[in-house]
């Protein structure tokens, strides 16, 4: 079989293909899942990695709060300090979703609008699957 170009293909799907291989190679691990802007992720890790993030916020909090006593002053700074990662997280994850699904990352900025925003990203990001194939964030991680 010879290598014919597809006639169809956008003139930008091969910048995207050609440096692939570093791509991948650097996208990947639970340091970049969790903190890295870049890439694309498939909803399994979003949900997975959605849930653990979610998980180990909520028993910081409640192991605070077991030591310390409810309304401590220290609770108040524990929980100041964790909500900072766990917002880098959670940006981080819904970034890289909207990557998997072809648009930039400043989509995240829809759920400024009350209830529709956060329905439309739950649907978009939550439950569709990303783009078949390369696009301009990376491969195709499924």
């Amino acid at each position: 079989m010879t290598d014919v170009p597809n006639p169809f293909q956008s003139p930008e799907a091969e910048a995207y293909t050609s440096d692939l291989p570093y791509q991948q190679a650097e996208h990947s691990g639970w340091m970049w899942i969790l903190f890295s802007f870049n890439g694309r992720i498939p909803r399994r890790y979003y949900w997975g990695a959605s849930v653990l993030v979610g998980v180990l916020f909520l028993a910081f909090m409640f192991g605070l709060m077991a030591v310390f006593g409810e309304g401590s002053d220290e609770v108040f700074n524990g929980m100041i300090f964790a909500f900072i990662p766990f917002v880098w997280c959670t940006l981080a994850l819904r970034v890289k979703r909207w990557h998997d699904r072809d648009k930039r990352g400043w989509w995240i900025l829809i759920t400024l609008i009350p209830y529709l925003g956060s329905i439309w990203e739950f649907i978009e990001c939550g439950c569709l699957r990303g783009t078949e194939g390369p696009n301009r964030f990376g491969s195709d991680p499924t």
